[in-house]
């Protein structure tokens, strides 16, 4: 059974997951040591082929468990960096992170890929000087982003000279996407 307590971090359910599959495991070996012990005493040697298909019936279902665990943890490891952090604009993926005191940032390659645009280095340097200070900013990796509120400036500009597909980006922000987000960081807030 799992722990009851739902904040537990990530680490203490997987130290708990790995002594329960341990345990689970021990008992399962136990059990059936045990019943070949019985049937070879009580039928001799033809109480093998008691067991034999007993115990093909439970590596059968541990491979099968097995696998599907195997697989399950191979997709948790491959999107964990990137889990919560994506939404898809018409099948373009753009990528949000939280800023911090409830603003988040948006990747601007992707916001660049949903307007159609190809701007370079060069090319984002002059448009962050245009913007406010810290709108357009480049991270210790070299990635550039967006804030929220430099993002939806920028979009209702764009919109303004009649780019419809600037306009609706923005109305998906501003609708669909942000308050979402903006209610998990209230929830996971400290103190709240």
């Amino acid at each position: 059974m799992m722990p009851a307590d739902k904040e537990l971090p990530q680490e203490t359910y997987e130290a708990w997951y790995a002594r329960w599959r341990r345990t689970s495991w021990g008992t399962v070996v136990v059990l059936m040591a045990l019943a070949l012990c019985v049937l070879w005493f009580a039928f001799g040697g033809i109480g093998i082929l008691f067991w034999i298909p007993m115990a093909a019936w439970f590596v059968a279902r541990g491979l099968v468990a097995g696998g599907s665990a195997a697989h399950g943890w191979s997709r948790r490891q491959l999107w964990q960096e990137v889990q919560g952090r994506h939404h898809a604009f018409d099948d373009i993926w753009v990528r949000i992170e939280d800023g911090g005191r409830g603003n988040f940032r948006i990747r601007t390659e992707d916001v660049l890929r949903v307007l159609a645009l190809d701007l370079d280095d060069l090319a984002l340097r002059k448009l962050g000087a245009r913007l406010p200070p810290g709108a357009l900013f480049r991270d210790q990796a070299g990635i550039w982003w967006f804030t929220e509120a430099a993002l939806l400036d920028y979009l209702g500009q764009h919109a303004a000279r009649q780019d419809g597909r600037a306009w609706r980006f923005r109305l998906w922000l501003e609708r669909e996407v942000l308050p979402p987000l903006r209610r998990q960081a209230e929830k996971g807030a400290p103190g709240e």
